[in-house]
């Protein structure tokens, strides 16, 4: 096998899915049931529900900065309510970006695609935290080096895909 997967154990794992007709897609070889009932447990609608609830409030609260919103001339109020409108918006026409890719690409390079932007904000939201903590020897993190952060971090996730398969 060449070192980079052709897709073909995900092609495999999708047709045993479908085969099985629930509509599960974890692979039952590689999780234990302790592990399955976890992530049964964890009910997605309610997990990005409190993501949702939690990112307007510190939205709402990062606004009230007056010391990085001291150039501002509009009222937090109308930044905060701008930059969701702004998320809301765009993440609308991502969403049918997304919809319009899957349809152009393979489901195996689109779920590469998807897999390595869950581990691009995984790993921006821990990095942030971790440079946070050594603020006083990194200094404060811009939106830039965030930005560079998420795109290195998706290449990475897709390439580590690539390379490895999703059966490893």
């Amino acid at each position: 096998m060449s070192p980079i997967n052709s897709g073909g154990e995900y092609r495999d794992l999708v047709q045993r899915i479908a085969d099985r007709g629930d509509g599960d897609m974890t692979d039952s070889r590689s999780s234990s049931p302790a592990e399955g009932r976890i992530y049964k447990s964890l009910r997605p609608d309610w997990a990005f529900g409190f993501v949702l609830v939690v990112g307007i409030t510190l939205l709402i609260l990062e606004t009230r900065d007056p010391i990085e919103l001291a150039t501002a001339t509009w009222s937090p109020a109308l930044i905060a309510g701008t930059a969701i409108g702004f998320t809301v918006v765009i993440g609308f026409f991502s969403t049918i970006v997304a919809k319009l890719d899957r349809r152009k690409t393979d489901d195996y390079h689109f779920q590469i695609m998807a897999n390595s932007a869950i581990i691009a904000n995984i790993t921006a939201i821990f990095v942030s935290l971790a440079w946070s903590l050594a603020e006083p020897q990194l200094g404060t993190m811009s939106i830039q080096i965030l930005i560079a952060i998420l795109l290195l971090a998706w290449g990475l996730g897709y390439f580590f895909y690539r390379w490895r398969g999703f059966g490893q």
